[in-house]
This record gives C-alpha cells, structure tokens and sequence, in this order.
C-alpha cells in the first residue's frame, strides 16, 4: 500500500544529509514481507541504493545491487530459474551467493569472467520480513520479540507504506506523544487535552526506552473511548520502534514499527502488531483501517515537513515535553561521531536531558509570541 501524499518540500542548502553517514548502513533493516519474494525477484531501495531481493528456494532469501553486471538490466524485472535469479537481457543466471551460474553466451566448459558476480548484501528472514544491511558488521543484532508466535498472542500484519519524510522525522513522530493532540484529532486525540507529562527516557546499549503515559479518546479499533495510554517504546537501533501500549483493561498492543530509509528523504514503513486478545475481541481489520487513518493523518503534517533532520540542538527551540526527541538526536549526533561505540556504550556514561539544560526552553524570546516551539 503507498500512502505517500505525494507534497514533500525540499531542502534549502546543498549540506549532505544526516542519513548520508555510512553508519546508518551498519543497521539491520526490514525491506519486504517474505511472501512478496516467493515467487520472484522484488526491487526495493535502501539508503539510496537499488536493490534487488529474492528467494532462490523456500527458506532462502538473497538482496543485491539490482543492477547486472553485464549491460545495467535491472535484475528485479527478472524472474528466477533453477540457476537462480535470472537476468531478463540475456539470461544470466547468478546464485544466492551472486556468482553468476548460466551466461548462456559463453560455450559449455568455458570458464565465466572473473567479474560475472552481482554486489550482494547480508539477508535473512525474521518474523516474517526480510531484513537487509549493508555492511559485513552491523551494529547490532536483529532484536528478539518474544511475543511473536507465542501463545495467547496474535499477529496482524499491516500493508507497507511510502512516505515522502525522512525516516529520523517519521521516528521523531512516534517518540512524540505532543502531537496526539492536534494531528490526531480525528481519530484519538483532542485538542481540549494538549497537556502531556514528561517521558522517562533511559539509554541502553541497544537504543533508547521511553515511558510515559497519555489520555487518549479511543485505542485501535475503538473511537469514542476515553483510557489512558501506558506506553513503553523502545527503540532498537535509530529505526525500529518495538511499542509496548498497555490499557487498564490488560490488553497489550505491542507496534512493531519499522522506519526504512530508501533514500536520505523517503521512508517504506513496515509494521506488525502483536496483542493478546483475539480476534473475536477486535478484528484485525478494524486495526488496520484504524492505523490507516492515523497514517494518513500524520503523513498530512510530516510530508510537508522541511527533509534535513538537525542534530545541532540549536537548530530548533525545545520544550520539557520534547525530552524523547532531544535524546534522540544527541544519540544520533553521537552515532554520526564514534560509531558503533555510542551504540554500544555503557548506560551510566550518556549524558541525560537535564531540564534546566539551556537547550530547553520554557519562556518565550522578545520579538515571539508566547506558546512558540
């Protein structure tokens, strides 16, 4: 499913993008549910690079530069073969290592040029997805999700979404529970209850973990409900959300989101909701069609936000309630400038959000009118 309103606004200045850092490439990201790779190769883009995906058989999943080596075809208009990934040129065949297997050109017991092998990345399939980085040596580790096939869970798989933000903004605006108010007006929030309390956010060695609860007026599914939100996010890596929301009632709503960078300004979101109700108690269609209207409210706001993400603190005026994005960016900034070893760091050593930090702004500048963030 693409979403994508289609408005994004460019970006002022020429400066590379935040997301250009080849850090980013250090990460696990989901790409396509495998179901869409069983019968044949899917293109998708990754931090601005084409790929191509594939099954070479059940239980077996590849990604590569979609492009081929000999004339530039794009090797995800292909199909595949008991040779493997077909090229639709000239009917290369290339394995699930890349090593090209038929060049039906180059007669029997020939040896194959040296250079007749595609640029492959890691994948591996996970909960369903395939997951893809682009370096030999993540950073981390897919994370585990316990609540996945366990009993008296459920999963409800959601379509993939295009968005036309940044991956950092679309994250920024889950770690965000301000905004519920005004941009979810429609769905669960309501202007009359702006006010929100101050997240707890703790640094772990694999991210960042919020908590905080909010009032909401429904929960998926439910319009029209007044409860209270206690939310759990962690953060695994810069662009994967696992969502813990439990209800006074008991039930768990646990959103995993991930937040895909196909370029340093477009977003393919992937998402699965895992809950320990059934589905007698709340159709999944009911979830799905309730994240879509919320999707598509949020996308109205950040499609039309500015694509640079600024990791300088001073770039942009900060409220106490902002304390989940102001850590996120001081670890992004981190990241941008040691590496793996702000990911992995221990705990006790990160600076915390202090809030009489003077990035924080409770009084209004002369010449601004009182409320400006």
């Amino acid at each position: 499913m693409s979403m994508s309103t289609g408005v994004s606004v460019s970006v002022p200045s020429s400066e590379p993008h935040v997301l250009d850092h080849p850090v980013f490439r250090r990460f696990w990201f989901p790409l396509v549910h495998v179901t869409e790779v069983a019968h044949g190769p899917v293109a998708r883009m990754l931090l601005g690079e084409e790929l191509v995906i594939w099954s070479p058989q059940p239980g077996v999943v590849a990604a590569a530069s979609d492009r081929c080596p000999h004339r530039d075809a794009r090797l995800s208009t292909g199909w595949i073969e008991s040779c493997g990934l077909v090229c639709p040129y000239h009917g290369w065949g290339f394995g699930e290592d890349g090593a090209a297997t038929r060049i039906p050109q180059v007669a029997e017991g020939a040896a194959f040029p040296s250079k007749a092998a595609l640029t492959m990345y890691p994948a591996v399939e996970r909960y369903g997805w395939v997951w893809v980085t682009m370096s030999d040596d993540p950073i981390l580790d897919i994370p585990d999700i316990h609540e996945y096939d366990a009993v008296g869970w459920r999963t409800i798989r959601e379509p993939e979404s295009a968005w036309d933000c940044t991956a950092l903004h679309l994250i920024d605006n889950n770690i965000d529970p301000a905004h519920i108010a005004y941009v979810h007006e429609k769905s669960f929030g309501t202007p009359s209850k702006p006010e929100v309390e101050i997240p707890e956010v703790e640094h772990h060695g694999r991210g960042m973990r919020l908590t905080y609860e909010v009032e909401v007026e429904g929960r998926p599914g439910e319009i029209g409900t007044t409860t209270v939100r206690s939310t759990v996010n962690r953060l695994h890596g810069p662009f994967l959300m696992l969502n813990r929301i439990t209800y006074p009632d008991g039930l768990v709503h646990l959103m995993v989101k991930a937040c895909t960078p196909a370029t340093a300004t477009t977003t393919r979101q992937l998402q699965m909701v895992l809950r320990n109700d059934t589905e007698a108690q709340r159709p999944a269609s009911d979830i799905v069609d309730f994240d879509h209207q919320v999707w598509g409210e949020d996308q109205a706001v950040l499609e039309r936000c500015w694509t640079d993400y600024r990791l300088d603190l001073t770039g942009n005026v900060h409220l106490k309630t902002d304390k989940a994005s102001i850590e996120y960016r001081r670890w992004l900034q981190r990241l941008v400038t040691d590496g793996d070893t702000a990911t992995l760091a221990d705990p006790s050593t990160v600076q915390m959000a202090d809030p009489d930090d003077d990035v924080v702004s409770d009084a209004a500048p002369a010449g601004t009118q009182r409320g400006a963030a």
